[in-house]
């Protein structure tokens, strides 16, 4: 049983015009199914919702009476094993060609439009050329209102929005909305549904690269020559024999440290570019480079720091054997350091602070300023992946306070503390639902094998302190770490590859004869902090 739409049915949306012929099922087959509870299949899953869905739509009102006149279950089935009724409604080519069909090569005639009108007029004097190029064959996909879709019930939203997630390939909310009304449904607060979703999925936690965070910028300020220094060392013993306290910076964080590190890439890049090609006599050109970059003129202060710190300009690098040399009296020195003390200072003060002021609204403005409360979920981003494959965050980890530096102390589910701080360009907050507790993890020894072809596949865990008997099948999203599945891949390449090739019969092959490419055997240099693997039972 089938029949075509008419022009207005054929603007209907996907679900109404599915809905369309379920009504027009129900009319033909009345006196079979009147009275009758039976089930109805179909391959739009949005359908399914059609008795369970609160509220009305005006597509379902205008076929309410038929519909509350059958006693049915709706079920889903795939299209692809939605063969049989399809056969109505779809045009396949055919097994064999007629006989006496001479146009073999010619395309299937059902993928033609048939129509006895030319598609195209062309009047006398237009280049056809130009109106040749303007067939194109292109499919209308109509648009979804709210009005013509179902909305699932509240208990199985979840799972619609994890299934359509799974299946798009882990894809972001925005396009989890659009797959989800494109097969009908649609329902109140639809967009934080799917983002609740997607930041619990711990593949999209491990792999999806979030925008770094920063805390306000904090300016040092330094009004006079020795307030504050700046000093790359490369031992401390004078800073041990002078008592000073020995503080650290974070690791993987240059701007702890910023003022050191800029100068000290300015004079690697000014010595680079003086030594022509003599990398050996680079320390032959340290003063002179030292020199070379307190003449210049600061951007911040629009003063050399030469001039600054000796009350005085720089003499210019000429020979100057024949200018008389007169020593400065005391009451001229004196005269001196009171005009730095007293005009220049201050000036230069006021200019420091509103420079400072004007480059911190910058950053503020043009950076993604976040703070992570206490007791916050978050993931860390690892600084040395051992592939482009390997996740870019590891965790999740717990907040446990923030220090005076502005770095976030972390800790494990187990409850340890992490080795070192993470500053906010490190951490990406996700989902605050509640960890595995730790009554529910246990810590696993090695896997052993697995079964099943990918991407349904099950690793046997052996768990530490247990026997053979023990042994357990999981699924790897059941481990908080994939690093154990890496290891047990990078293990299985390793004996597959020191395994001796064997011909048809079964006999070894020669060195000769062997040419199959071998796995990569090193081991991937791990960026996880010391600490236990654990797998959720």
């Amino acid at each position: 049983m089938a029949r075509a739409l008419s022009t207005s049915e054929r603007k209907y949306s996907t679900t109404k015009r599915e809905l369309l012929g379920i009504v027009y099922a129900l009319q033909k087959f009345h006196p079979y199914l009147w009275g009758c509870k039976f089930t109805l299949y179909t391959d739009h899953r949005s359908l399914t919702y059609l008795n369970t869905q609160k509220l009305a739509n005006p597509m379902m009102l205008n076929w309410f009476d038929i519909l509350l006149d059958y006693t049915f279950d709706v079920v889903h089935i795939p299209g692809e094993s939605n063969i049989l009724p399809d056969r109505l409604s779809r045009l396949f080519t055919p097994a064999e060609s007629p006989e006496g069909d001479d146009n073999d090569d010619n395309e299937d005639d059902n993928t033609k439009p048939k129509s006895r009108k030319p598609a195209l007029k062309i009047k006398t004097g237009i280049n056809k050329r130009r109106h040749r190029n303007k067939r194109v064959f292109c499919v209308h996909v109509h648009s979804k209102s709210p009005k013509d879709t179902m909305a699932p019930p509240d208990g199985d939203r979840p799972k619609e929005i994890a299934r359509a997630h799974k299946i798009i390939g882990h894809a972001g909310a925005e396009h989890l909305v659009r797959f989800l009304r494109r097969e009908g449904m649609h329902w109140s607060n639809m967009l934080q549904d799917v983002l609740d979703v997607v930041m619990k999925c711990p593949k999209c936690q491990q792999h999806n690269i979030e925008k770094r965070g920063y805390h306000p910028l904090r300016p040092i300020y330094a009004y006079i020559p020795g307030d504050h220094w700046a000093i790359d060392l490369a031992s401390f013993n004078q800073v041990s024999t002078s008592g000073f306290r020995h503080r650290f910076t974070t690791p993987y964080h240059p701007r702890g440290n910023g003022v050191a590190e800029r100068y000290v890439q300015t004079a690697t890049n000014v010595i680079r570019k003086r030594i022509e090609g003599a990398s050996k006599d680079w320390d032959y050109y340290v003063p002179t480079t030292q020199l070379a970059i307190n003449m210049r003129v600061s951007k911040k202060l629009n003063t050399p720091p030469f001039s600054l710190m000796f009350a005085r300009d720089m003499q210019s690098l000429r020979d100057n054997s024949s200018t008389p040399k007169e020593p400065m009296s005391y009451d001229e020195l004196v005269k001196r350091l009171e005009h730095m003390q007293e005009i220049v200072f201050p000036a230069l003060k006021s200019r420091a602070e509103a420079y400072n002021r004007i480059m911190k609204n910058k950053f503020d403005k043009t950076h993604r300023l976040i703070d992570f409360p206490e007791q916050s979920h978050v993931m860390v981003k690892v600084q040395s992946r051992g592939s482009k494959l390997a996740p870019a965050y590891e965790g999740p980890y717990t907040v446990l306070r923030k220090t005076q530096g502005g770095t976030y102390t972390l800790q494990d589910e187990t409850g340890a503390l992490m080795p070192r701080d993470y500053v906010p360009s490190e951490l990406k907050l996700i989902s605050q639902d509640e960890v595995v507790p730790v009554d529910e993890l246990y810590e696993l020894e090695a896997i052993i094998k697995h079964r099943g072809p990918p991407g349904n596949r099950e690793y046997l865990v052996r768990w530490k302190g247990y026997g053979p008997e023990d042994d357990q099948w999981f699924e790897p999203d059941a481990f908080t770490d994939p690093d154990f599945i890496v290891q047990y891949w990078q293990r299985r390449n390793e004996d597959e590859s020191s395994a001796p090739d064997t011909d048809d019969q079964g006999k070894p092959k020669t060195d000769s004869a062997t040419k199959r490419k071998r796995g990569n055997t090193r081991q991937p240099k791990s960026s996880r902090q010391k600490r236990q693997k654990r797998s959720s039972a």
